[in-house]
């Protein structure tokens, strides 16, 4: 099952912890940002699986991004996004995902599809409300519904899911994030594993001469998982769209969504 791209989207003042978790709300809100936004993001799998990803913004909204593999032989891939529109945009080749936007009032409500050469894989539909994100995500490939819901509670950022929602395989997961009360700019993440909590992930900031970066790290060692993502803060611009021929989509692509988390339902 894909990983929803943006599964936290809270207002950054809603956190106060501290300054790691301040600003990974805004890791979160991958297709538009007021203040920062994405510009790339770095991946290292167990050593020597690396790639990364360069995103392009058009009028506050991400309009593509480019995937490189890193490896010979191999070209970078385009993703395509459509804003508020129908098939008839896309290209039917490489990714390319439809999303449509709905505001009334405090509520957003955003409908994301994701096709791969023309064909649909996934779907999404996520509701955000003040405090509280609810998603609820469907796989052609597992013919299997996804119910997410992410909000704040003192000062923890929990992510509950419910894999196989509304079948006789419901499988429920939770995860949470904490400041560490040592650093002011690191983050634990924890997941709940038979009613245990169990350190999974931790995540440093750390400021850069045109904005900040994230480092995610899970595990150690030969096993350790390295994600890095960059953000520039605006600054009357943006990044414009970079052409590039869309190519067949590379297998390690297959295995990652656009946040560098595995894809495969838990």
């Amino acid at each position: 099952m894909r990983i929803i791209l943006f599964c936290i989207m809270l207002l950054a003042n809603f956190v106060t912890a501290n300054t790691c978790s301040e600003m990974l709300i805004k890791n979160t809100t991958t297709f538009s940002n007021d203040d920062f936004y994405r510009d790339s993001s770095y991946f290292l799998d167990r050593g020597d699986n690396a790639w990364t990803h360069k995103y392009y913004w058009s009028e506050g909204k991400l309009d593509s991004m480019v995937y490189d593999p890193m490896e010979d032989g191999e070209s970078p891939n385009v993703f395509y996004f459509y804003w508020n529109t129908d098939k008839s945009s896309l290209k039917g080749v490489g990714a390319e995902q439809i999303i449509t936007s709905l505001i009334s009032g405090d509520t957003v409500i955003y409908k994301q599809e994701y096709y791969t050469a023309g064909e649909l894989e996934d779907s999404v539909t996520t509701k955000i409300t003040k405090g509280r994100t609810s998603s609820l995500a469907y796989s052609m490939g597992t013919k299997e519904w996804t119910l997410t819901e992410t909000y704040l509670s003192n000062d923890t950022l929990y992510h509950k899911a419910i894999y196989g929602y509304n079948s006789d395989d419901e499988r429920p997961h939770t995860e949470f994030v904490v400041a560490d009360p040592e650093s002011d700019t690191k983050c634990l993440e924890y997941e709940i594993t038979e009613g245990t909590p169990r350190i999974v992930e931790t995540i440093d900031y750390a400021e850069t001469e045109k904005g900040f970066v994230l480092s995610y790290l899970q595990g150690s060692g030969e096993n350790a998982y390295l994600r890095k993502f960059f953000f520039t803060k605006i600054e009357g611009t943006t990044s414009l769209r970079k052409t590039l021929k869309p190519v067949k989509i590379s297998p390690k692509a297959r295995y990652f969504d656009l946040l560098g988390r595995y894809k495969f339902s838990k």
